[in-house]
C-alpha cells in the first residue's frame, strides 16, 4: 500500500513538473509547412520526449533503489532501469544530432 501511495505522489509530481512544458511548448505559431520548420518542430519533440523518458527512468530507479532494502534482485532491476535511462539519454542526443545534421546540410 505505501508503494502504490508511494508511486501516486511520484506520478503527480512529474505530472506538475510536466505540464508547463507542455503549455509552454505552444507558445510561437507553427512555421507552416516548410521543411525547415518541420525539421525543427521534430527536434523540438524529440528532445522533448527523450528528456521525459530519461527523467521518468532516473526516478524510477531512485525510488527501486531506495525501496530495494538490500535485496540483490531489485538492486539489479533499479540499475537495469538507470541503465535504460543513460541509453534514452544517449540516443536522444544521437538523434539530435542527426537531425541538426540533415537540417545543416538542407
Amino acid at each position: 500500500m505505501k508503494i502504490k501511495k508511494s508511486l501516486i505522489t511520484l506520478s503527480l509530481i512529474l505530472v506538475v513538473l510536466i505540464l508547463p512544458v507542455a503549455v509552454l511548448a505552444q507558445d510561437t505559431p507553427p512555421s507552416g509547412y516548410a521543411l525547415t520548420g518541420i525539421i525543427e518542430s521534430l527536434k523540438t519533440a524529440v528532445w522533448a520526449g527523450f528528456g521525459i523518458i530519461a527523467t521518468i527512468c532516473f526516478v524510477i530507479a531512485g525510488v527501486l533503489l531506495l525501496t530495494s532494502g538490500n535485496q540483490p534482485e531489485k538492486i539489479s532491476s533499479a540499475r537495469s532501469v538507470f541503465m535504460w535511462g543513460i541509453a534514452s539519454v544517449v540516443a536522444g542526443i544521437l538523434i539530435y544530432s542527426i537531425i541538426t545534421l540533415v537540417q545543416l546540410l538542407l
